[in-house]
């Protein structure tokens, strides 16, 4: 199910047709839905750099996925203490 992303969607292709398509991500995976017909989902490795649940933008030929916080994870404070010492 090839999925293209450009500056007027999501576009899928799907059963011989080009169809519009929504991204969004949800229980751990990047969800391609294309109008109720049919879903693909991109799981994603759980990272303890992620402290919450992402929700997914698309922004050009991109999906970003972001999410507030309010408290720094330990292992965000190491990383970045890591490379201020090098």
């Amino acid at each position: 199910m090839p999925v293209q992303l450009s500056r007027n969607g999501v576009q899928v292709s799907y059963r011989g047709q080009t169809v519009a398509a929504t991204v969004g991500f949800r229980a751990g995976a990047i969800v391609v839905d294309i109008a109720g017909v049919a879903s693909l989902r991109v799981p994603m490795p759980k990272l303890p750099l992620v402290p919450c649940q992402p929700s997914a933008t698309v922004l050009g030929d991109r999906v970003v996925l972001s999410c507030a916080f309010d408290r720094v994870p330990a292992e965000m404070i190491g990383a970045a203490n890591a490379v201020s010492n090098a």
